[in-house]
């Protein structure tokens, strides 16, 4: 770790009992000491608690919410607490992966050559750990949802073994300097679970900060084990969110195309029977439940943005 840098590692868990003490043994095995890890729980209601309450390591603080604020305003409780205990670099992950000794060096080693505003390494699926889970990332159109994963699926044979700036990342595993929130703000907390890292991607973009891949840095992700592979509930905020996001980030002749290529989608996903009529009314509930979601007044300073900015 650079001497200058001092590390803030933030992690939000939810009934995460299956995974934490992996996580942890992770996490506390780092060669370089020089961390903090802010544990924001969202009224776990399983063993996460209780298991986090036996590591008595000074780096670790753990906060107890009483209810499930959601993973993006638990990340902006985390990242506030780190800032304000001086560090350089917040590192958001989460605590279904596991990784080497070497992950907290190497990402600030990495990020530091590079002058990167943030930074990314290359995903694995944790039982299939040759298999890309994300080895790199864009903005798309057209396409339904606004950005995707490149590599996703694939067996990796040296394809994406290339450093390079790109300009989306899930924050599973993202390295961000303190400065970027002073730049752009937090977490925009209305989205309370997915699509939150894709606005927050796509506003870093907008005000040219820097997003860099590197896949000589690797973890593994237990992709699913905490909500299934694409349960219900993960459809519901994905459509919601994805509505908010397109309203929030386009003009208006843009957004429109892209809302009507989204309906497009869910009516061809129907005729093609890929999806029954129950399923297309439910997404058809959740596509105006982004209307619902009130959209954030302009900033009139951007280094003045707010967390729901």
């Amino acid at each position: 770790m650079p001497a200058s840098a001092r590390l803030g590692v933030v992690t939000v868990t939810y009934n995460s009992g299956k995974v934490i003490e992996a996580f942890m043994r992770c996490v506390l095995a780092q060669e370089d000491a020089g961390f903090e890890l802010v544990v924001i729980d969202n009224a776990s209601a399983d063993s996460t608690l209780e298991l986090l309450g036996n590591y008595r390591d000074k780096r670790v603080v753990v906060v107890r919410n009483s209810s499930n604020v959601g993973v993006a305003a638990g990340n902006n409780q985390g990242i506030r607490l780190a800032l304000a205990s001086g560090c350089t670099h917040l590192l958001l992950i989460n605590n279904d992966v596991e990784f080497d000794a070497h992950l907290f060096g190497s990402l600030l080693a990495a990020a530091g050559r590079l002058d990167a505003d943030m930074l990314v390494p290359k995903i694995y699926y944790w039982d299939h750990p040759t298999k890309f889970w994300y080895a790199g990332g864009r903005f798309c159109w057209p396409r339904p949802y606004p950005a995707a994963h490149r590599g996703c699926n694939q067996t990796d044979h040296g394809q994406f073994d290339r450093t390079e700036r790109v300009g989306y990342s899930p924050t599973c595993c993202m390295l961000i300097k303190a400065s970027v929130f002073q730049r752009i703000g937090f977490m925009d907390e209305r989205y309370f679970v997915y699509c939150d890292d894709i606005d927050f991607c796509y506003r870093a973009r907008q005000a040219s900060l820097t997003l860099y891949y590197e896949p000589g840095i690797t973890l593994l992700h237990k992709a699913g084990s905490l909500t299934g592979e694409e349960p219900e509930f993960a459809r519901r905020f994905i459509t919601r969110n994805t509505v908010y996001f397109i309203r929030k980030s386009y003009g208006r002749p843009e957004s429109l195309a892209r809302l009507l290529f989204l309906q497009a989608y869910f009516l061809g996903r129907l005729l093609l029977r890929q999806d029954g009529w129950q399923e297309f009314s439910k997404r058809q509930r959740w596509f105006r439940d982004g209307f619902v979601l009130p959209l954030p007044r302009p900033a009139v300073n951007p280094a003045a943005a707010q967390t729901t900015d």
